[in-house]
This record gives structure tokens, C-alpha cells and sequence, in this order.
């Protein structure tokens, strides 16, 4: 279940529709991103390492689009904290899940429910990171009361688990 939120949650459920292109217009378009990056804008720098990602504009490149990502996590871009997490999770060769947790962390506490959600999903399953009931509580709660589009589904499937009570979900 922790996989397939995690796949329903991917980066490109995050992502705009951006495919790969390698038309003029595309690459033009990687250009000027890249430039307002360089400039030091936190979101350029983010939509720079989706066009990385996806190969739009410029030759798909991973390793560049999480350097993209991580920059701008670090300047307080949300949707870079949240891409950032999202590669360390899912990618196989830079697979870390220390700090896709970290980089979740840092998207939640900035308003991401998509990240606060998951946070609680990933510390509620025993098989995936570290098992923890009060912060899947933590976090799932910040994903409820944000009004979370998945909790109620989720809520029911935690019902239907032998780990759901009151006593490990007080909030």
C-alpha cells in the first residue's frame, strides 16, 4: 500500500505536464528557466529540474534535476523540497530514504499536504521506513485538518488494520 501511495504521490502527479521535446520551442523555454535559476529564483530552479526530469528542452538528465531540486529545497521552494523527496523515494539509482524523510519533513512543515500525507503513510506501514504510530498520527493529522483529498480513504483502510485505535491515533 506504501508503494502505491507512493506512486499515486510521484513527481509526476506534482509535475505540470511537461513531456519530453527537444522542438525550438521547448529548448527555448529550458533556456530562459535556466537563466531565472542561475539568477538564484527558487521555483525557476524547481520547473529547471522537472525540464531535467523529463527531458524537455534539453536531454532528460536525473542526476541535474535532483541538483535542481536540492538548490531550490534550499532556498524554500516547496515543490523542489517535495520533487527533491520524491527522487530519493523512487528512483532506484539515487534511492535514499533518510533523506526523501527529510525532504518530506521539510515540504510538510511548509504546507505540503501531498508530503504531510505521506509522511503519515510511510511511518504507519512497518514495511516500508521506520515504524512510528505517533508520527504517522503527527502527520496524518496535518493532512485531515488541510482537508486532504485521500484521508478519508485512507482513514478507512487504517480502520480495517490491526494498527488503528485510539490510543496510537489520539489526534
Amino acid at each position: 500500500f506504501a508503494l502505491l501511495c507512493l506512486s499515486l504521490l510521484s513527481i509526476n502527479s506534482f509535475a505540470a505536464k511537461i513531456g519530453p521535446c527537444q522542438e525550438d520551442e521547448c529548448v527555448r523555454y529550458f533556456k530562459e528557466y535556466k537563466k531565472y535559476a542561475k539568477a538564484g529564483y527558487a521555483d525557476a530552479m524547481a520547473t529547471l529540474g522537472e525540464l531535467y526530469y523529463y527531458g524537455h528542452g534539453t536531454e532528460k538528465n536525473m542526476k541535474k534535476a535532483l541538483k535542481q531540486y536540492r538548490s531550490a529545497a534550499k532556498y524554500g521552494s516547496v515543490k523542489g523540497q517535495y520533487n527533491a523527496a520524491m527522487v530519493y523515494l523512487n528512483n532506484d539509482k539515487f534511492k535514499d530514504l533518510d533523506k526523501g524523510v527529510k525532504y518530506l519533513k521539510k515540504a510538510a512543515r511548509s504546507k505540503s499536504l501531498d508530503a504531510a500525507f505521506l509522511l503519515g503513510v510511510i511511518y504507519f506501514k512497518p514495511d516500508y521506513y521506520e515504524y512510528d504510530l505517533s508520527e504517522a498520527d503527527k502527520w496524518l493529522t496535518k493532512a485531515y485538518e488541510g482537508r486532504y483529498h485521500k484521508m478519508n480513504g485512507f482513514i478507512d483502510y487504517m480502520k480495517k488494520s490491526d494498527n488503528f485505535s485510539q490510543k496510537d491515533f489520539p489526534d
